[in-house]
């Protein structure tokens, strides 16, 4: 519990700090003292998500590199912009992805189509649990350009 209170201060900090101490006059407060610490927090850095221009860029300049990509290295290359497009757009595992079929994508489900997630991530041992993600943030577009 310690370390989830300590660490979700540290990323206050770190992303809003400036805005907080605008706005209030004081910094951010670390609520959490030393000797309550947990001591391996001091080797672990904390991982800022990218903004959403940053993730944008990445991923444009990945798109538009795809068809310099010479031979059967387009179809790689596609396949994992693809994945890590899933990754960032609906938020699927990596396991998940991975075990994805042709099947599982109903395009015609709601307003822009649905994944059937048929490996999803259990709880503590109970097996793998089903899903519907809906095609949000251009993935219907996304699965018809790489299915087409």
């Amino acid at each position: 519990m310690a370390q989830a209170v300590y660490r979700f201060y540290v990323f206050v900090g770190v992303r809003h700090g400036r805005l907080v101490q605008e706005l209030t006059g004081r910094p951010v407060p670390q609520p959490v003292d030393e000797f309550n610490r947990p001591r391996r927090l001091a080797r672990v850095g904390v991982r800022l998500p990218p903004s959403a221009r940053e993730a944008e860029e990445l991923f444009g300049a990945w798109r538009a590199s795809l068809p310099r990509t010479p031979g059967r290295g387009l179809l790689v290359a596609a396949r994992h912009y693809v994945a890590a497009s899933l990754w960032r757009r609906v938020g699927l595992r990596i396991n998940e992805t991975v075990r994805l079929e042709v099947g599982d994508w109903h395009p015609r489900v709601g307003a822009h189509g649905v994944l059937h997630v048929r490996w999803g991530k259990g709880s503590r041992g109970s097996g793998p649990r089903q899903r519907l993600v809906p095609a949000i943030d251009g993935v219907d577009r996304l699965l018809a350009w790489w299915l087409a």
